[in-house]
């Protein structure tokens, strides 16, 4: 991918070079128009919906199809935790978001149209 902002870009994480794992949600998002990134979807609705803007937020975290909301947290970059530990443990506090079955997705068309 050839991204036509990285050179005038100035993101932590940008898809053009990865090398920076770390992201704090008053840092610049990445302007690539590529829509298949998911983190940095995941990016623009942390800046919108975390208050605790002091803790960051790791490559593998921005990667995880999780639900965001005002409560989501960040690791503490001076906690007592190893980082890896801290990861971990926010990966298991946010789970995959679950997908739709085709037939639940069939009844959600069939209830919208008045079928």
């Amino acid at each position: 991918m050839n991204c036509s902002s990285f050179k005038v870009c100035s993101a932590p994480l940008c898809p053009e070079d990865l090398a920076g794992d770390l992201w704090y949600p008053d840092e610049e998002v990445c302007r690539a128009k590529d829509k298949s990134h998911r983190w940095i979807k995941q990016q623009r609705k942390i800046q919108k919906k975390v208050r605790e803007r002091h803790l960051y937020f790791t490559f593998a975290m921005l990667k995880r199809n999780s639900k965001i909301h005002t409560g989501t947290k960040g690791i503490d970059p001076d906690g007592q935790t190893d980082e890896e530990i801290q990861i971990k443990r926010w990966l298991s506090k946010h789970p995959l978001k679950k997908g739709l079955s085709q037939a639940q997705k069939q009844e959600i068309n069939k209830r919208l149209n008045g079928v």
